[in-house]
């Protein structure tokens, strides 16, 4: 998950093969039983366009009458005016060759989502989501999903914005298989049996590869215990860049204890405790708490994932 700085978005990778077709209508509500007729097939002309054209995920932004078509292989995407059918076209996105069904594949962009103000571009050529004003077709700030080479795999597949949530949804092929250790309770005799067993047919169901081990490897890693004690290692090396996420953790270590500083010596000051009315040293008080729990969380996840 990736919280945005300048939207205030949040992005959801999915390890998964998602394909949704999107079928675009301009009326409101559709009768489940009424047959649409009323509409126009014509074709349009993509620039750059040289033989055949890669769609994928299309996105239609209602509100500025626009459709947007990832032109993947072209490494454009094409905005379309709904009225007049002109064609202004983004360009300068990144191609790569990916394999596809056993064949290799020029890819570009391929998915777009509209956003608050913004349009979300995934690239499987080289990985990436690009953020563009939905109102300037400028682009702006683009994410790295994975390393840069569509051969690694993870790469963004479909982009989905949820308005409600403000949070980016986006699915990834699965790329190389993510490891994962079991450390078996010592106190279940059963458990490491039942792992070494069944490691090939979870490893499948989770698209993993699962081995027990007898201790937890050095290295940042995501753990999780189960009940009777049994523990599960996914290590993060190579999935995430291990340095930057510790950077931010502890950023917001440091700007969590300047704000209970802060709120602690307003709760320490008598005059305001005096002077404040009961409700509002009361608010203070609970948010103090949740402050100081949230620290300690942060903290873990420091602990955990950098090890100091």
């Amino acid at each position: 998950m990736f919280d945005g700085s300048q939207r205030g978005f949040k992005i959801v990778k999915l390890c998964a093969i998602v394909s949704l077709p999107i079928f675009l209508t301009g009326i409101e509500t559709l009768d489940a039983h009424t047959i649409v007729s009323d509409y126009e097939v014509k074709p349009i002309s993509l620039p750059g366009a040289n033989g055949v054209v890669v769609l994928d995920h299309l996105a239609y932004d209602r509100a500025r009458g626009r459709i947007w078509v990832p032109a993947s292989n072209t490494g454009n995407v094409d905005v379309i005016n709904e009225a007049s059918d002109t064609v202004s076209p983004i360009s300068g996105f990144k191609t790569g060759e990916v394999e596809l069904e056993g064949h290799k594949v020029k890819l570009g962009p391929t998915a777009a989502s509209v956003g608050d103000r913004v349009v979300y571009i995934g690239n499987r050529g080289d990985s990436t989501l690009s953020i563009i004003d939905s109102e300037t077709l400028e682009r702006g700030e683009s994410l790295q999903m994975t390393p840069a080479s569509p051969e690694t795999g993870g790469s963004p597949h479909g982009v989905v914005y949820v308005a409600m949530t403000r949070e980016l949804w986006v699915t990834t092929g699965p790329g190389k298989s993510i490891e994962v250790l079991v450390r078996a309770s010592t106190t279940d005799g059963n458990s490491r049996a039942l792992f070494d067993g069944d490691a090939s047919t979870i490893g499948r169901l989770a698209r993993a590869d699962v081995r027990t081990v007898s201790a937890a490897p050095a290295g940042a890693a995501a753990h999780a215990v189960l009940t009777g004690g049994t523990e599960i290692i996914v290590p993060l090396a190579g999935l995430i860049d291990v340095d930057k996420e510790c950077g931010r953790l502890r950023g917001e270590v440091a700007e969590l204890e300047k704000q209970i500083t802060s709120r602690d010596a307003r709760l320490s000051n008598a005059k305001y405790l005096e002077r404040a009315p009961a409700q509002v040293v009361a608010n203070d008080r609970a948010i103090l708490e949740e402050m100081k729990s949230k620290r300690g969380q942060l903290v873990e996840k420091v602990r955990s994932l950098c090890g100091a």
